[in-house]
């Protein structure tokens, strides 16, 4: 019986990817992984489909391999989700201690519609658009989609945020932080989302679209952030009773 389907549109290799990294995580391969002729026996596919499958795995930063020698797991340190609950901001401080920025587009320009209505903003007015990825070493962690009305935003260049989260650099321009709306979902990978994240078209990917709005109950941030379920999850605390918070979402990035 075959471990994987040989089905049109199928990708054989992302299939072996996530067989691989099931056993990784049942620590199977823990002396090593076995050799691309065996998995290639194994699988009954090309060794350029093997080596894929464990490119990918490279990638998710789940092994290492190491010439002449073979593959090896990387030892994942456990995922410590504190239990108190944190701010928006705090949160988002972790991420950009954890992270770096890489900028793939900075633009003004009118918004599309559903972020229109998000924003509050009229047909003409002006947004900021800036789509970036947080990267945890090479491997890409997140793709940040976000808009930002004229408005707030009037004066900023790439410049100001190639380094700087752009949630600090609103904060240094006397902006407030009073609520967030988030709406959890999933997508396909189109084309440039795949591209941007370094993952096949057409894998699910979590989405989280995220409406922030000042103390005074103005929309200054629209955000659309993409995610890979092998790279993060999302973790929440939710209330027993009501002497405690609802945890909104801590992002943990595996």
């Amino acid at each position: 019986m075959d471990i994987i389907q040989r089905k049109r549109g199928t990708a054989l290799h992302h299939q072996i990817f996530l067989v691989l990294k099931e056993r990784l995580a049942a620590h199977r391969y823990d002396q090593g992984l076995p050799t691309e002729e065996a998995l290639t026996l194994e699988f009954s596919v090309s060794r350029a489909t093997v080596r894929s499958a464990l490119a990918d795995l490279e990638t998710a930063g789940l092994i290492r391999r190491v010439h002449g020698k073979g593959s090896f797991p990387v030892t994942q340190g456990s995922v410590h989700v504190p239990l108190s609950a944190t701010t928006y901001l705090e949160r988002l401080k972790q991420t950009s201690t954890e992270t770096r920025i890489h900028m793939l587009e900075f633009s003004f320009g009118i918004a599309p519609n559903h972020v229109q209505q998000n924003l509050l903003t009229g047909p003409d007015e002006l947004t900021l658009h800036v789509i970036r990825t947080r990267n945890k070493g090479r491997v890409p962690v997140m793709l940040l989609d976000a808009y930002v009305p004229e408005r707030f935003s009037e004066g900023l260049t790439k410049h100001d945020l190639q380094e700087t989260p752009l949630y600090q650099v609103l904060v240094s321009r006397g902006l407030t932080f009073g609520h967030v709306v988030q709406e959890i979902s999933a997508c396909i990978a189109d084309p440039a989302r795949a591209k941007a994240l370094k993952v096949d078209v057409g894998i699910a990917l979590m989405q989280l679209n995220r409406t922030i709005f000042n103390e005074q109950r103005v929309p200054i941030q629209y955000l659309e952030m993409f995610l890979v379920p092998e790279r993060t999850k999302v973790f929440q605390q939710l209330p027993v009773n009501d002497d405690h918070g609802f945890e909104g979402g801590t992002l943990v990035h595996m």
